[in-house]
């Protein structure tokens, strides 16, 4: 349920309670994802399918692409990893996020998830 999610930004402090309205946004526009709170941060799932999380710690916010080792990320958002499954995307308070670049990987991630 979005309300849910919004109360969670609204909870936050500083430069992470700036910076979640903007990638809420670019979550939103990219599909009609269900969203709740799950495991105490936003998460993000199509027809029954996680497509991603976010996770906030102090210095960062991490969000999670359950499928996003079948993502090609031209920009190079992704962290380095050895999970088989999830990517990550770190955002710091440095970060400049391409927001046209990240829009495309989760409209992406979305449309793994009606292939299942």
């Amino acid at each position: 349920m979005p309300g849910s999610v919004d109360v969670f930004v609204e909870d936050l402090e500083g430069w992470q309670r700036l910076a979640y309205p903007r990638l809420l946004s670019d979550i939103r526009s990219a599909a009609p994802f269900v969203e709740h709170i799950k495991w105490g941060n936003p998460y993000f799932e199509i027809d029954g399918s996680a497509v991603l999380k976010t996770f906030s710690a102090k210095e960062w916010i991490n969000i999670y692409f359950f499928r996003g080792c079948e993502l090609t990320d031209r920009a190079g958002l992704f962290e380095p990893t050895t999970n088989a499954r999830m990517r990550t995307i770190r955002i710091t308070p440095l970060t400049t996020l391409g927001h046209t670049a990240f829009r495309d990987l989760v409209e992406r991630a979305a449309l793994l998830a009606h292939r299942k």
